[in-house]
């Protein structure tokens, strides 16, 4: 017969604090018990291991591709000028404040 069918009092020597009413689990219950919540913590936690791969190289192809456009932006494009000796950014600035000074033409009618 199994223990838990026995029902089994605990020993006052060794179980002092458990209330009369309650069983003592069975070793046979443990395993159970721990079988099923490793197998819980496996199917919890397997899907969240691959889901931080599968987040760490889509991040990874992500910097690579931005990394490429930037690139290309910045070489295969006639939009981005630079010079190592001058301040092209002032000098459009100040020539832009400059042309903005004469009124508009709709402006001066």
């Amino acid at each position: 017969a199994e223990p838990c069918e026995m029902e089994l009092q605990p020993c006052k020597k060794h179980h002092f604090g458990i209330p009369k009413g309650d069983k003592v689990a069975s070793a046979v219950e443990d395993k159970f018990l721990l079988k099923t919540l490793n197998h819980l913590k496996s199917n919890v936690a397997a899907p969240i291991k691959k889901k931080t791969q599968k987040d760490a190289s889509g991040r990874d192809r992500l910097e690579r591709r931005l990394l490429e456009e930037l690139v290309k932006m910045f070489t295969d494009s006639d939009s981005f000028f630079f010079s190592p000796t001058f301040d092209l950014t002032s000098s459009v600035q100040r020539q832009r404040s400059c042309q903005r000074s004469k009124p508009l033409a709709w402006q001066e009618v």
